[in-house]
């Protein structure tokens, strides 16, 4: 499952929409090759939950989905990582 992160603005939860744009959408339709009705997971930078979408059309720069379902997100560690850099003398 490919994970994306994206700006709150980017996902519609009451009418089950979202989209991608930007160099995401390149990835997706031209690296990737992803077809319509293939699924994505979206996350916003800061929360928790994950947003399951579908595919549903191409646009010039930008992928349109389709909201299938959110859920809690459990692939992220519950830890912060703090990293101090240091020159040796």
């Amino acid at each position: 499952m490919h994970r994306f992160f994206v700006d709150r603005d980017q996902i519609d939860v009451e009418n089950h929409a979202a989209f991608i744009a930007g160099k995401d959408a390149g990835h997706i339709k031209n690296v990737l090759r992803m077809k319509e009705g293939e699924e994505v997971s979206l996350m916003i930078p800061g929360d928790e939950d994950e947003y399951r979408c579908a595919i549903s059309a191409y646009e010039e720069d930008l992928v349109r989905l389709t909201l299938l379902f959110v859920k809690k997100c459990d692939a992220e560690l519950p830890c912060e990582i703090v990293l101090y850099q240091a020159l040796p003398k």
